[in-house]
């Protein structure tokens, strides 16, 4: 156990040259994620929504404060009073807040699903303790499961299980936009505007998250991740987009605010949703 952890330690090390990139990488990383925080407690969404999207970007954000004081560490002497247990909880750590941005973006897939079982009834609900306690507890408590085990068992694989989660993220999501989409359709003309419209924003929102997760999974550059996540999600989703420009003090593209003649049933929904996106902004 001593001998791999001082493996971890020792790979976990690097030159200044390299400390320095990376810092200043993570540090580049960190401003679209500050943005797309930033926007997401100004958007529209649900509440449910709006706290699981929150506490990703704050994971995403902590892991990359994190990366910074691991490294940042490579310009301290070694014989500095306490310098293993430092690195050692900031590994511990490290562990955490990856955990922390995995489990999040599948409690966000699956919450999009939930949203729709009674949209009519889950549009006006209020914030959900009983759903947000857990989703919060529960990447805490597997990090440090998966910290305790791969830096101070020395179970290396224990480090993989982020993965694991991340497949089944793909899959849930991958359920759920088929399943958002039959929901959708099977609801026009038989539920009101606002329980449509909860469908269509949790499509829309599974959409736009899915390369997010798909990259996720495949690329293991945790630092890219966190800034791709971001801007991905800044330049596809439009009430976060409209947020941002919002904050800056820039207007928005004049919309209609008349239904004209259309041919499709999708086409009306959109026009409809786009009146009340506009209220609501």
């Amino acid at each position: 156990t001593e001998s791999t952890m001082k493996s971890v330690l020792q790979y976990s090390s690097s030159s200044t040259e390299v400390s320095c990139i990376i810092i200043a990488l993570s540090i580049l990383c960190s401003i679209p994620v500050l943005l797309m925080l930033l926007a997401i407690t100004r958007c529209a969404v649900h509440i449910n929504c709006r706290f699981l999207i929150t506490s990703w970007a704050l994971s995403l954000q902590g892991y990359l404060i994190n990366v910074c004081l691991i490294h940042w560490q490579n310009f301290i002497p070694e014989s500095t009073p306490h310098f293993e247990t430092t690195r050692f909880h900031l590994l511990f750590a490290n562990s955490i807040l990856h955990m922390c941005c995995t489990c999040f973006e599948m409690k966000i897939a699956l919450e999009r699903i939930v949203s729709t079982r009674r949209p009519h009834i889950y549009h006006d609900s209020t914030f959900s303790y009983r759903w947000n306690l857990p989703c919060t507890v529960l990447p805490l408590l597997s990090g440090s499961i998966i910290g305790y085990s791969g830096y101070v068992k020395g179970h290396p694989m224990a480090l993989l299980f982020p993965s694991v989660v991340d497949f089944f993220t793909i899959l849930i999501n991958s359920y759920g936009i088929r399943f958002l989409e039959l929901r959708f359709d099977s609801l026009f003309g038989k539920a009101t505007l606002n329980a449509r419209y909860q469908v269509k924003e949790s499509l829309r929102v599974a959409r736009i998250m899915h390369p997010i997760y798909s990259i996720t999974f495949l690329l293991k550059i945790h630092c890219f991740n966190c800034a791709f996540s971001a801007i991905f999600l800044i330049v596809h989703c439009d009430f976060v987009k409209n947020a941002i420009l919002s904050f800056f003090g820039q207007e928005r593209s004049s919309k209609s605010s008349r239904v004209g003649s259309v041919d499709s049933h999708e086409q009306t929904t959109i026009a409809y949703f786009t009146m009340l996106e506009t209220s609501w902004n």
